[in-house]
């Protein structure tokens, strides 16, 4: 085991930085990790450009 390896129960080492993004991903319930510890497919969004608006500063 290297600094910045985690090893997880099923004895897989994951960089620490993944595993710290990815446990953070899966609290919010934007992923979902299987057994595999592979990514299910994530939440699509749809993001609108807001118009722009001319502001008038006097």
């Amino acid at each position: 085991m290297t600094r910045g390896l985690y090893q997880s129960k099923a004895g897989t080492c994951i960089h620490a930085d993944i595993n710290g993004a990815l446990n953070t991903l899966q609290k919010s319930r934007v992923v979902e990790l299987d057994d595999n510890l592979t990514v299910k497919t994530p939440i699509l969004l749809e993001v609108q450009k807001r118009k722009a608006v001319a502001s008038r500063i006097a």
